[in-house]
């Protein structure tokens, strides 16, 4: 395979692709890690929609349906189901500011368990916007190049690490240990999700 790179896009998002050996069939792949750490193809449907697949009637996706957010303002959602739920992956999440100006922790994702009144201490994930106007969190490569605060393992040279996704499988959640995922906008601009956050979280 001879490899290849196009030009950025209006967006300002470059990617990468492949073209065969004798040249034909050009595409665009984006690759993903699999619980060993070896490369697999993230496939979608004919909309872009990212195809995953899981074993076990117990595995289930959650739609976290984050708002348009303001200048410097924040959402929390809460995750409080009555039965255990494991976190396997974090599968999608994009968002963008009106700005080009942005710069990196213009926007954070973070994660915590348990009671709001020690944020300090049970903060599990934080996660900030690249310096660029999209912020993108995907299970494999992201072209918006997110930066993973905590865990400080979590991402190497801009790549997700082997011990992040056997990190996100240490995360349990129930009614009695919720996990409340907070969104900011440390901005001047406004803040639009384009894809809601999706979890893919199994029962235990």
């Amino acid at each position: 395979m001879a490899n290849y790179r196009l030009s950025l896009d209006a967006d300002g998002v470059k990617y990468h692709g492949t073209v065969d050996q004798n040249e034909e069939n050009p595409g665009q792949f984006i690759y993903g890690l699999d619980e060993n750490g070896n490369k697999r193809i993230i496939r979608t449907d004919e909309q872009g929609n990212v195809l995953t697949r899981v074993t076990g009637s117990n595995v289930e996706e959650i739609d976290v349906p984050f708002s348009t957010l303001g200048p410097n303002q924040y959402q929390e959602i809460e995750l409080s189901p009555e039965q255990t739920m494991q976190v396997i992956i974090i599968n999608e999440f994009r968002a963008e500011v009106d700005s080009t100006q942005s710069n990196e922790g213009w926007a954070k994702l973070q994660f915590f368990l348990g009671e709001r009144k020690i944020y300090g201490r049970n903060r599990l994930i934080d996660i900030h916007a690249g310096k660029s106007r999209f912020f993108g969190v995907y299970p494999g490569y992201s072209p918006w190049s997110p930066v993973v605060k905590i865990p400080y393992f979590g991402m190497i040279d801009g790549e997700y690490t082997q011990d992040w996704y056997r990190f996100l499988r240490t995360l349990y959640f129930s009614e009695q240990s919720p996990l409340i995922i907070r969104l900011s906008n440390d901005t001047n601009e406004t803040l639009v999700v384009r894809d809601s956050l999706k979890l893919i979280v199994k029962e235990v």
